[in-house]
């Protein structure tokens, strides 16, 4: 709940206009012949904006996947 709180206090929105601006971040997942790739959407201005009012750093557009044991490692 503190954290919750504090989250208010710093964008100056609800828990559940927060919730409202985050629930179109989402993941997909594009299948490739060694490894999953997961890419999320890309942020809007004002999912931007919010990561910035909580110091907080912005998700990578692609996050990282397992590589297989067989998979040449970049």
């Amino acid at each position: 709940m503190l954290l919750i709180r504090v989250a208010e206090n710093e964008t100056g929105k609800t828990w559940f206009q927060m919730r409202k601006l985050l629930s179109t971040l989402t993941v997909g997942i594009h299948g490739a012949s060694s490894a999953p790739i997961f890419e999320i959407n890309p942020l809007t201005p004002e999912q931007e904006r919010f990561f910035k009012l909580l110091k907080m750093p912005l998700p990578p557009r692609f996050l990282s996947s397992p590589v297989s044991a067989g998979a040449p490692k970049t």
